[in-house]
């Protein structure tokens, strides 16, 4: 019995030795370990290490360490278990958390008062101070990354939440005022990078897009600007270094400079190859149909007389198409004064078929002979995606329906004839076209980095971009309405819209 009684004493004389010179961890394992609180030695000694171990936590807390101040509330609630040493522990560390929240607040420091609400969140520890002290925290954050955007309306909005919440918040008032200068200094730099983007000033664009991204950093308009600025740039001393090697080049040269400058660059014949058509159609032959549009000349040449519920696409180095807007479409041989929607160069009928959109699918109509998929069509089926049409006796179509969140559809031409206008495919447009990289696109354009979407909305037509698009000359920040005859620019890609007569 003594043997026992000796044993448990040196422990509790160890526990406290390690408390005396400060070592509380340490004191609190031993204390643990031996079951020495079974003893009231021990449980004094418990007592008086909870004691030190909660003034330990609470300073933690002051300094902003609350991993560490719940972990030495643990220890000590594992020593004595919740009594009025811990209940008062817990309260303080509620009050240091709000007062040091809304210091951080004041401050405009919300991520940092947040981790705070964060980690007395995890201990169900929260306030309702601390609980509005999140919202107000997480207010501020999103406002100052609309601003960084360039969104300072969208973050005037958040600011007008967060007062509302805490009115108090004096630095609130001070943040709107700022936001509203910022708000206008942007919008009138960003007047004036449109007009040098449309002057082609690159330097000046350059400096514009720098002062602007000062205000807003993450500015996408402004960011855009300032690439393409470098790029064009960039551009522009290539062709002066390459102009001054020929110019050195010439200087060598003599004579044969002389001669090159009297060289005159060539120009096509229009009026001749217009000869040449006559000559062609007295000797019974048909010249070429015409394109729909000689774009290097500046001058449009129609071939048949074409129906209004549509416009043209060009989108550089992919090819050339017709977006039919109406539901219901015609098809049939393209010829002076046959009106038809889709007008192809082929032996087929005047008004040869019709293809209508029905809710989400398309129904086919023959007025002539028709083919799908090598079976007659005797008034009207419905069509696949997928589907093979033959009209008349040589005339190939492919129907697609590519997309499947699209209702849009698109004709190819699979026989060797063309489509009237001459373009590569005809797009039967429902609400929205996708022009983009990927195999599903209505129009796929492969060296793209990203999609770009048409889209009909209230009689209008948009444009819809990843990245701030140039819309005949003017910065767009990715959304805007276009008319039938816009030009659109991205940073690798561009294309025109031509109005159908």
């Amino acid at each position: 019995m003594s043997i026992m009684f000796q044993s448990w004493r040196l422990k509790v004389r160890e526990a406290e030795e390690a408390a005396k010179h400060g070592r509380l961890d340490e004191a609190a394992r031993l204390l643990l370990d031996g079951n020495l609180r079974e003893f009231l030695p021990g449980q004094r000694l418990a007592g008086r290490v909870a004691s030190e171990i909660c003034l330990r936590s609470r300073r933690a807390a002051c300094e902003g360490n609350y991993g560490r101040a719940w972990s030495q509330y643990d220890l000590a609630q594992q020593l004595v278990g919740e009594g009025d040493v811990l209940q008062t522990t817990r309260r303080e560390l509620i009050e240091t958390a709000e007062a040091q929240t809304t210091r951080l607040l004041e401050q405009n420091k919300p991520a940092a008062a947040l981790e705070i609400v964060v980690a007395m969140l995890r201990r169900s520890a929260a306030s309702s101070r601390l609980r509005e002290t999140e919202e107000v925290a997480r207010r501020l954050q999103s406002a100052a990354s609309l601003a960084n955007r360039g969104r300072f309306s969208d973050a005037a909005g958040q600011l007008s939440t967060a007062k509302r919440l805490w009115p108090e918040l004096a630095m609130l008032d001070e943040l709107e005022c700022e936001y509203q200068d910022r708000s206008e200094q942007a919008q009138g730099l960003l007047e004036q990078l449109n007009l040098a983007m449309t002057d082609a000033k690159w330097t000046e664009v350059a400096r514009i897009a720098d002062e602007l991204l000062m205000l807003a950093p993450e500015h996408t308009v402004a960011r855009d600007a300032q690439r393409r600025a470098a790029r064009q740039t960039a551009m522009a001393n290539q062709i002066q270094t390459a102009n001054r090697r020929r110019i050195e080049a010439n200087s060598t040269c003599g004579s044969r400079v002389s001669c090159l400058d009297r060289t005159e660059l060539w120009r096509p014949n229009l009026t001749a190859e217009v000869a040449a058509d006559d000559g062609r159609e007295h000797a019974g032959e048909k010249p070429p149909a015409e394109p729909i549009a000689r774009r290097n000349g500046n001058q449009v040449t129609r071939t048949q007389k074409q129906s209004t519920g549509g416009f043209l696409v060009w989108v550089d180095a992919v090819g050339g198409f017709l977006a039919c807007t109406a539901d219901e479409v015609t098809i049939g041989q393209a010829i002076a004064g046959n009106s038809v929607d889709i007008g192809v160069q082929a032996d087929i009928s005047r008004l040869h078929a019709k293809i209508r959109r029905s809710g989400e699918g398309y129904v086919l109509e023959a007025l002539n002979p028709v083919w799908v998929q090598g079976r007659t069509v005797a008034g009207c089926t419905l069509l696949d995606d997928g589907d093979e049409l033959r009209l008349g006796d040589s005339v190939r179509l492919r129907f697609r329906r590519p997309h499947a969140l699209s209702a849009s559809a698109r004709l190819e031409m699979l026989s060797g004839h063309r489509f009237a206008p001459r373009v590569d495919s005809v797009l039967l447009m429902a609400e929205s076209c996708v022009l983009g990289p990927a195999k599903n696109s209505h129009v796929v354009c492969r060296a793209w980095t990203s999609d770009v979407v048409l889209y009909r909305q209230d009689e209008r037509l948009f444009c819809r971009a990843m990245e701030s698009i140039e819309i005949d000359g003017r910065l767009c920040d990715g959304r805007s309405p276009i008319e039938s005859n816009s030009r659109i620019v991205g940073s690798d890609f561009s294309l025109s819209l031509e109005a159908l007569a």
